[in-house]
């Protein structure tokens, strides 16, 4: 990428996780800050994912178990939280792909108390699911085939075990088989 990305990033990031409630402003403020910039709305996502991060930090001294619980419910609720924000910045399936990228690049690059704990799983289902909806079926398993593909032979490696947990590939199936039976059925019906 050009050198303008990662100060653009840590900007958008830092105006999401210094946010008061109203996530109006912070639209305003970030579609504003893309134009001047004259940034993509992937960048923005990065500055999003790594903001989601940065702010679910567990307590200090939390068990492995308790952070485990503490850093999803955390990311979540910001989740919950960012929707319009998010929702504006996914104009299509390349976005929601990039999003997902960008979830696991910097949960692998944050600090060891939430690198430690992440589940992909975790993070992505409630994405995926109602009431959100934020990422389709679709994007999730195309950035689960991109990702394959790059692991290639580089099967446990350090930047894959987040990508290799058995719970991520236990959701990738599901969803995988979900597509596939849901598929089977619009075909049918046009008989």
């Amino acid at each position: 990428g050009d050198k303008g990305t990662k100060p653009f990033v840590a900007a958008i990031a830092e105006m999401v996780a210094q946010s008061s409630d109203s996530v109006e402003a912070l639209i305003t403020e970030v579609k504003c800050y893309k134009l001047a910039q004259n940034r993509s709305f992937d960048e923005c996502l990065a500055g999003v994912a790594a903001a989601l991060l940065a702010m679910s930090a567990p307590d200090e001294g939390a068990t492995d178990k308790m952070a485990k619980v503490q850093v999803h419910k955390r990311i979540n609720g910001h989740v919950v939280r960012l929707t319009p924000l998010i929702k504006t910045l996914l104009q299509n399936q390349a976005n929601q792909e990039c999003l997902i990228r960008n979830l696991e690049l910097q949960a692998l690059e944050s600090a060891p108390a939430i690198s430690s704990v992440i589940e992909l799983a975790f993070i992505l289902k409630p994405l995926n699911d109602e009431p959100l909806e934020l990422l389709s079926d679709e994007a999730i398993i195309a950035w689960a085939e991109s990702r394959r593909a790059a692991v290639g032979g580089a099967a446990g490696a350090p930047e894959n075990r987040l990508f290799e947990s058995a719970q991520l590939t236990a959701y990738l199936e599901w969803l995988e088989e979900e597509e596939e039976s849901g598929s089977e059925e619009s075909e049918s019906d046009g008989e």
